[in-house]
């Protein structure tokens, strides 16, 4: 047996039991870690530290590094450390050594100073792996095995804890430490390669593959990696083996999230964003009269919304005031109906009323809509309607019945358009020359009716789903809605290839309104929606809220609101601003970096909201320098210097509020790319309006490349014709420079804005320049215009008419279409002249002959005519006449025409007899104070009855003042006035009564009588009139007429004298229009007067320095002589009756009143020697006249 020294023996037993030492029981547990004791596996201390593991094998390959460091009081290692061994160096000159079994060092304690009383950490490192993003670097003590822990007692002895079990030690104090690391250590992979050495230690990778150079091996990218979705717009992604990075797809459109945003009502995930959508902006809300009103179809005149309403018949409302909508009429159906659609034509309302067919109503006084007469169809009940020229499409059953209105009162079936499905009518719509039909079945129809409404010409169909709900068609493009199917919206421009723009994905649309680029759509789950269609192909939503219940009706109106209807109830929502376009076009080149940026929006914006941080033109981020504008809708960008080659942004903030105050949508703001390039693109001239079917030159230059391979225009309404061209040319090519193409301008029926894109494909590339706006103006209407109307009469007298006919290609039928019913056009009552046609407008004449009547009695008529081969029918505004059972003067009594001024047995009034003895004088019975053969007629009591026989004149009165000129005549009173003085008027029938003050307004010299007002000239070339009654202001009528004299009116006509200018000419102008015509040139600088001859309309002018009364044709031309009044002579004022002319001679011949015979000219004296008589006014049994400078007014017996 072999022996042991004592020190061996007791270096052994310390190591175990801490013999010799005896404050061992009080010192603290001490640790080892290795694979036996909590440690790596496949690392292990062993004897004589330790027992024997039991494990063999050893990793040669590696190059550990064994350290001893110092503990502190709380068993951490500190520094400084005691000694460090690694296979090359160490403490002493000692090293690790290895061999096939273990690696082995000895810790010399003498050499290395350990202290006494002290706990040392015996460390085992290898070498670890460290990936930066600056790269890979090895760390050499970079992951520590394990350790166990010796102390140092008083007497210099290392000991271990009892619990470590026997161990040996040297008899040079040297503690041996040995240990044994297994390759799979450092290699659990076993792909030969240690940890530190492999770029993916958990997975074989022999070949260390890494494809990103990223220090990580492929095998390993995605190894506790973990992809979660980024938020609710985005899917759980997955991570990819080359670069270890989460791809992050994006969840469905539609998919619910929150934007943030408390204004926004519904958020949804579009693209991977979410959008919140504005909640719609309800302006107010009304409630139809009809208990049973079910709103179902709107259409605007603003301010004016007529509105269908079911079983409730039909209602209008005035939207001048946005917040507070108005009931102006309605007319609620007395019999049972079902009005679901209608159509306005002129004053003519046409309701599709189901079973009770069409019902045609006049509208022309909105306050009072009147019914007129219904029809029903050959089948089926009327639930659409649309019109064109005078045709009128009625959808019924599963037909679409065609009406001609060429005559209003009597609409005609003119046929059919020919069942285009099995199923009913949902809608018909007419768009530009065409006409669409909807079918339930989803069928939708179109037909061509460019050569004549009456009979259109199928032209392409479309099979959509079943179901359909609702149709409307814009420049060719149809937005229908389905139940079940939702919007579509599809383009039917190339009608041999209809084309699907646009699905929102399916869901219960029951009816869609689209105006400009605004859509509206109503849903039977109760959403109400807007959107933008500037690009039909990807709408923009801007607007979706609840509408509280299943909505019927949906529209929008011109200013931009739109009607939300449900049942008995509708509200006026407003559509936020948006953005249409930006000039130039989003993600295109070819902007020349000098010009404008302009984005165009949807309606006219606050300018306090628009600056240059709401509006501006981005560069990598940076805001580009530059002086921003508002004009209305357009925001305009001037750069301050050129832009350089590059790309650049728009972007418009959400901070951007309408003039009305609505918030911008979408409520996250917008932004497009641009880019400017060395081709440049840039209209050179463009007009700025064009009218229908005339033509426009436009020029543009293609700065830069080489070849211009094609170049033309596109054209639309939105200001980006490129996303949606209704037209284009590219027809041209050549070299870089400038190129010119005329184009034609379509038909408008109002002025239409138009934007053009000159695009430019160069060296294979295409470039568009910034758009042209163009208004494109309506090329004139036909009208029919008076130019002679019915005046006013006698029973059984004819009376001449003349009108006009103008900016029509033939004239089919007109006629004048007369009658007591104010409304003449519609009346079954009317009558009308017989029909006239004409290869070309122009100029008719007709005459008509005043019906019987027994009382006053007001008629009216308008000017009928038919144009452009039946296509249309236009009317002249309605004038009226009043024919009286007698003459002028006189009043039927009994059936006698008598004169109440005189008539004993009707003094006054019909029946009112004078007592016997007594006459009748001026409507009064009066004793005659007078023996018979004598009358006192100067009404002076003083010189008794001074005349013989009947009065030749007599005194009615006295006007204070400076000199009166003209009379004008209302019934009872006469008036006239003082030369810029104010308007007197005289009882006629009075006898020498003294005038009274009418009007203090300084007027000229021509008072006129029409219906209820006083008309009268001024010296600052104005028409001005008051009520006959004083209520009420002085209305200035027409201004702006230098040197108006003797004037007359006629409808919205003025016919008047240039009294000096001009030679004296007679001219005509429109009171609605102010436009002006010379008709003709009147005698001399100082014309009196001029009328109308009752007998043919042409026009007859008096001078006070002619002795002729000159006439110019009825419709204008040269003056010739009328009537000599004999020399000496000259005239002043005219009146007529139906057999002669009056005028007086002012001081020429002693003052003179003349009647001329109007078929012999032959001049007869009234009244001689009156100084100075001027103004004439004759009724059928008094003559009155006054005189200039005395200032009285006289009368004597017709």
């Amino acid at each position: 047996m072999k022996q042991t020294s004592p020190w061996l023996v007791c270096v052994a037993l310390a190591l175990a039991a801490g013999c010799g030492d005896p404050s061992v029981g009080q010192s603290p547990q001490h640790t080892i870690s290795d694979g036996r004791h909590g440690g790596v596996e496949g690392f292990y201390f062993l004897p004589p530290l330790v027992p024997e593991p039991g494990v063999q094998g050893n990793d040669r390959r590696l190059a550990p590094v064994v350290a001893v460091d110092p503990l502190d009081a709380a068993g951490n290692p500190t520094t400084p450390r005691l000694a460090e061994y690694s296979t090359l160096t160490g403490s002493g000159a000692e090293r690790v050594r290895d061999s096939a079994s273990h690696f082995h060092v000895d810790w010399d304690i003498s050499r290395t100073a350990a202290a006494a009383e002290t706990t040392y950490r015996v460390r085992v490192f290898v070498p670890s792996r460290v990936v930066t993003p600056a790269g890979v670097r090895i760390e050499p003590q970079g992951r520590e095995l394990g350790w166990i822990d010796v102390q140092i007692d008083r007497n210099g002895n290392p000991r271990l804890n009892s619990a470590r079990g026997s161990a040996q030690a040297s008899p040079a104090r040297t503690v041996p430490v040995q240990f044994r690391v297994l390759p799979t250590v450092l290699d659990p992979d076993g792909d030969g390669r240690l940890d530190y050495d492999d770029n993916c230690a958990a997975t074989a990778n022999a070949d260390q593959a890494d494809a990103d150079g990223d220090g990580v091996g492929d095998a390993c990218e995605c190894l506790g990696v973990t992809c979660p979705a980024s938020d609710a717009c985005h899917l759980p992604g997955v991570c990819q083996p080359m670069t270890g990075a989460c791809t992050n797809p994006v969840a469905a459109d539609g998919t619910a999230c929150d934007d943030g945003d408390t204004g926004t009502e519904l958020d949804l995930c579009r693209a991977g964003a979410c959008e919140g959508t504005l909640a719609s902006q309800p302006v107010a809300s009304v409630n139809f009269a009809p208990d049973d009103a079910v709103a179902t179809r709107a259409i605007d005149e603003d301010p004016l919304s007529f509105v269908a309403l079911g079983p409730g018949g039909m209602e209008c409302l005035d939207t001048s005031n946005p917040s507070a909508p108005t009931r102006v009429g309605g007319w609620q159906p007395p019999f049972s109906a079902n009005c679901t659609d209608l159509v306005k034509v002129g004053d003519l309302l046409y309701l599709a009323c189901g079973e009770a067919g069409m019902v045609c109503l006049d509208v022309s006084t909105p306050s009072n809509p009147t019914f007129l007469y219904r029809f029903t169809l050959p089948e089926g009940p009327a639930v659409s309607c649309a019109q064109l020229d005078n045709a009128l499409y009625v959808g019924a059953g599963n037909e679409v019945y065609v009406y001609d209105l060429t005559d209003p009162r009597t609409p005609v079936r003119r046929g059919s358009l020919g069942a285009g499905s099995a199923t009913p009518v949902v809608r018909v719509y007419v768009d530009g020359r065409r006409v669409y039909c909807l079918y339930a079945s989803g069928r939708l129809v179109a037909s061509n009716a460019a050569g004549g409404a009456f009979s259109p010409v199928f032209l392409a169909a479309w099979s959509g789903p079943a179901n359909a709900t609702d149709l409307v068609v814009q420049n060719g493009i149809a937005y229908c809605t389905y139940n079940g199917a939702g919007l579509r919206i599809v383009s039917l421009r190339d009608p041999t290839a209809p084309e699907l723009l646009w699905s929102d994905g399916g869901s219960p649309a029951l009816g869609v309104a689209v105006r400009g680029t605004s859509l509206a759509c109503i849903y039977a789950n109760r959403r109400y929606r807007t959107c933008s269609v500037a690009n039909p192909r990807a709408p923009v939503f801007l607007t979706d809220s609840d509408a509280g219940a299943p909505p019927t009706l949906v529209s929008i109106t011109r200013r931009g609101f739109a009607w939300c209807g449900y049942g008995r109830r509708a509200s006026l929502l407003d559509i936020p601003p948006y953005v249409v376009a930006a000039s130039p076009s989003a993600g295109r080149a070819g902007h020349c970096g000098d010009g404008p940026v302009r984005v165009y929006f949807s309606q006219g914006l606050d300018p306090a909201t628009v600056d240059g941080a709401s509006v501006r033109v981005l560069s990598g981020g940076s805001a580009v320098t530059g002086a921003l504008a508002l004009d209305g809708a357009v925001a305009t960008f001037t750069p301050s210097a050129p832009l350089p080659e590059g790309d650049y942004t728009v972007a418009v903030a959400p901070s951007v509020r309408s003039a009305r105050g609505t918030r911008f949508a979408p409520p996250a703001g917008w932004r497009a790319a641009f880019r400017v390039t060395p081709v440049c693109t840039r209209f050179t001239e463009a007009p700025t309006a064009v009218t229908s079917g005339a033509s426009g030159s436009f020029s543009w230059s293609v700065q830069g490349g080489s070849v211009v391979s094609a170049t033309g225009l596109l054209v639309g309404v939105s200001p980006d014709p490129v996303v949606d061209p209704l037209e284009v040319t590219d027809n041209l090519s050549g070299a870089p420079g400038i190129f010119t193409w005329r184009w034609t301008a379509p038909s408008v029926s109002s002025p239409t804005p138009y934007f053009l894109v000159a695009d430019a494909n160069v060296d294979g590339a295409t470039y568009y320049t910034s758009a042209a706006a163009v208004t494109v103006n309506p090329a004139p209407a036909p009208t029919a215009a008076w130019t002679l109307a019915p005046s006013s009469g006698v029973q059984g007298a004819a009376r001449a008419v003349s009108w006009s006919i103008a900016n029509a290609s033939n004239v089919t039928q007109t006629f004048v279409r007369w009658g007591a019913d104010p409304r003449p056009l519609v009346a079954a009552s009317s009558t009308q002249t017989g029909a006239q046609s004409s290869p070309s407008a122009g100029a008719f004449s007709d005459s008509l002959t005043l019906p019987a009547v027994t009382a006053p009695t007001t008629f009216y008529a308008v000017v009928v005519a038919v144009v452009n081969g039946g296509a249309r029918t236009v009317v002249s505004p309605t004038v009226s006449f009043v024919v009286n059972p007698c003459a002028e003067g006189l009043t039927a009594c009994g059936g006698s025409c008598v004169d109440v001024l005189t008539d004993a047995a009707n003094c006054g009034a019909c029946g009112s007899a004078c007592p016997s003895g007594q006459v009748c004088t001026a409507g009064a019975c009066r004793a005659t104070g007078c023996e018979a053969g004598y009358s006192n007629c100067d009404g002076d009591p003083s010189n008794g009855c001074e005349t013989a026989g009947v009065c030749p004149r007599y005194l009615v009165g006295t006007i204070a003042g400076w000199r009166i000129n003209h009379l004008a005549y209302d019934g009872t009173y006469l008036y006239a006035s003082n030369i810029a003085g104010p308007t007197y008027r005289l009882r006629a029938d009075g006898v020498g009564a003294s005038a009274t003050v009418f009007r203090t307004n300084p007027a000229y010299f021509v008072p006129r009588v029409y219906g209820e007002h006083l008309y009268w000239n001024t010296t600052s070339g104005t028409i001005e009139r008051s009520r006959l009654d004083g209520v009420g202001a002085v209305e200035t009528v027409r201004s702006g007429l230098p040197n108006v004299g003797a004037f007359f009116l006629e409808g919205d006509d003025l016919y008047w004298i240039d009294y000096v200018s001009g030679n004296g000419s007679l001219r005509r102008t429109s009171l609605s229009l102010g436009t002006s015509t010379t008709l003709g040139v009147a005698q001399g600088p100082w014309p009196s007067d001029v009328i109308r001859d009752s007998r043919d309309g042409s026009f007859i002018v008096s001078s006070q320095q002619s002795q002729y009364l000159w006439r110019i044709p009825a419709g204008g031309g040269a003056r010739t002589v009328a009537y000599d009044l004999g020399a000496g002579r000259a005239g002043a004022q005219l009146a007529q009756d139906d057999q002669h002319f009056y005028t007086c001679t002012y001081q020429a011949a002693g003052g003179q009143v003349l009647r001329i015979r109007k078929d012999t000219g032959v001049v007869d004296v009234i009244a001689g020697s009156q100084g100075s008589p001027w103004g004439i006014y004759v009724t059928p049994s008094r003559i009155y006249w006054s005189v200039y400078f005395d200032r009285t007014v006289w009368a004597a017996a017709h």
